[in-house]
Order: C-alpha cells, then structure tokens, then sequence
C-alpha cells in the first residue's frame, strides 16, 4: 500500500509540515490546470490556518518518495460536527490564471505596459509576455527555457486587456498546424513541446490485464462551419472555414470563436483551421480505470504525454489503437484503497 502525504509549505517553498491525507482525490492534465482535494482532522496540528491559509500556503503531493503535483491551496471548509477541514488546492498553472497583462491607468503611466511582437517565435512571445508578468512585484517565480519553433507570429496586447494570462497561452497553444502542448512541473518549471508532446511508449493498457474498467464519450462534432474572430489594430478580423467532407456525412452545423487580440490574420486562420479540425472530427475520449493490483505498474510506466497502446471492448465500439495520456486522476479513501483513472484521446 503506497503512503501519501501532503507536504504543506509557505512561500518560498519553505515546508511546515505533512499530513497523511483523508478522502484525497485529485487530477493531473496536459495544457490545463489540476486540482488536489483532501480532508484533514481539526485535531490534527497541521489544521490551522497559520499552515493552509488560501493563497498564503502551498502544497506538495507525494506517492511514496514520486511527486506527482505542486501548487497552492485555494479554500478551505470546515465542518464543526464532523471535526474536519475539506482543503482544495490547484496546481502552479492556476497562478497564471490570476495573472493578467500590467496596465496602470494613470496618465503618467498609461503606456507602460506596452506589449507588440511583430515575426517573432511563438515561444519567444510567451516567454516575453511571461517576463513581463512575472516581473511584477511580489509574483511567483517559474523558470522556462524552450528554446524556438521556427514558427513566427505578430502579437500584441492591447492596453487595458483584462484577459488572463493562462487562457492568453491556450488560445496560442490551439493552432493548428503550430500549436502546442505545455505543463508546468512541482518545480515551477514552465514546458512547452511543439507541436505536441506525445512520447510513443511500449507499455499496454489492456482491459482484463491492467484496465478494470473501459468508458468512454463520443460527443459528435461540434461543428463544421466556424466563424472565427480576433482583433485588428483598428477593427475587428474574421475569417470563415469549412469542412465540407464533415458536411457531407453529418450536414451542415455552424459555430463561432473568438480569439481575443489575435491581430495576426495567418495566426488567426491557423487558430481558426485548429478550432475547425477539432470541431468538425468526432474524438472519442476514454477514461481507463486501472486494477488495483496494476497501479504501482501504471505509475511507474505511463506519464502524461505518453502515447500507449489501449485495447479494449464494449458492444458499441472496439477499441483497438494508439491512444494519448492527457490525464490521471486518484482518490485515496480513508482506508488507504487506491483508485486511478487514466485518462486518454484519439489525438496521439
């Protein structure tokens, strides 16, 4: 039976204590933000405020000696009749959620902040746009190094902007053909991979061997004729795509996005074909539960990225390919039985 604990930290990375976690569950993604949720007994020390104050506290969740996920508490609940905390946190990437581009309205100081990258690499511009966020006083420190793309865009922010900084990397990351995926380590370590990380792995998720349990959800499209907008240097820009072979076997379905202040028209048909592609392709997701006597196998074996090969059965569809972790999630119950979920798509 593995030994889980949450290290609770203050700023600085500074460790203040640990708990052995109640009722813990918790999820791990590719290009989005966890999440780590667990109880703790109001008689246990480390069920203060002074250790797990809402943004004023971090955590660390440990499998044994593996960190599997960092970051900082968000809320916390009591209950005075059941004499426990309910705490839940969110990985690092969160932070970037709180994060927007630096403006000061002062007329002194209005121009700042000012933010335009004309033919400059995509992962240049994020990093910039972070250096410029993460210069402000008082912000959490993250370390990135990746390197170029060879893909160059136009960027810019706009005075004023409210949008977040972690939802500013995603619209960049759905491009298509130059998107990307990213993550951001325990460390603080802001990754990206383009154009995906997929680590083609020889493990196998096999239903009766290691997967307990096969779901999955096929959606349908979500359309196939997009109108897709962003925002010029004097007006509004839009662009219309269709997937007429989509067309053909489900009729014709439309559906919008907009990109916020994509001023690059290349960079918004890219982004635009990226929404189509994903709009227009039915994906089936599937959700491996893993046997309880395989999970110490799985967590030495697969990683998020990974591209594995799945097979598995039900009435409706046999599944029988090459599918891509993009997530895994766990509870823990309070007798220490381990669950995990793998989650997987079609994309590898």
């Amino acid at each position: 039976m593995a030994n889980w604990t949450i290290v609770h930290k203050a700023h600085g990375d500074v460790a203040t204590g640990e708990v052995n976690p109640q009722e813990l569950e918790f999820a791990i993604y590719l290009s989005r933000i966890g999440y780590c949720n667990y109880k703790v007994d109001l008689a246990n020390p480390q069920a203060r405020r002074t250790f797990i104050e809402p943004y004023a506290s971090d955590y660390e969740l440990r499998r044994g000696s593996l960190v599997l996920q960092a970051g900082m508490h968000t809320s916390v609940n009591w209950d005075i009749e059941s004499r426990q905390l309910q705490v839940a946190g969110q990985d690092w990437n969160h932070y970037l959620e709180r994060q927007t581009f630096p403006f000061n309205p002062d007329p002194d100081h209005v121009t700042d902040y000012q933010f335009s990258r004309v033919q400059v690499d995509l992962f240049t511009v994020i990093e910039d746009m972070l250096d410029v966020v993460l210069s402000m006083p008082y912000t959490l420190d993250f370390t990135y190094n990746n390197g170029t793309t060879g893909y160059l865009i136009n960027y810019r922010i706009d005075l004023g902007d409210t949008g977040d900084i972690f939802s500013k990397i995603t619209d960049l990351a759905g491009q298509d053909p130059n998107g990307f995926d990213f993550l951001t380590t325990p460390q603080r370590n802001f990754q990206m991979y383009y154009p995906k990380l997929v680590n083609t792995s020889s493990f196998v998720m096999e239903q009766g061997r290691n997967i307990l349990k096969l779901a999955g959800t096929d959606k349908g499209l979500d359309g196939n004729s997009l109108l897709a907008f962003g925002a010029g240097s004097s007006s509004h820009v839009g662009v219309l795509l269709e997937n007429t072979s989509s067309m053909i076997k489900y009729r014709r379905h439309c559906f919008t996005k907009d990109f916020g202040n994509i001023s690059d028209p290349t960079v918004l048909q890219g982004m635009g074909q990226a929404e189509l592609n994903r709009g227009s392709t039915p994906v089936v997701d599937l959700t491996a539960t893993v046997k309880p006597q395989a999970i110490d196998d799985v967590w030495n074996n697969l990683h998020v990225g990974d591209s594995v090969y799945v097979h598995g059965w039900t009435d409706y569809q046999e599944i029988k390919d090459y599918y891509r972790c993009v997530g895994m999630k766990g509870n823990i119950s309070n007798q220490g039985d381990e669950y995990l979920d793998v989650l997987f798509t079609e994309d590898a």
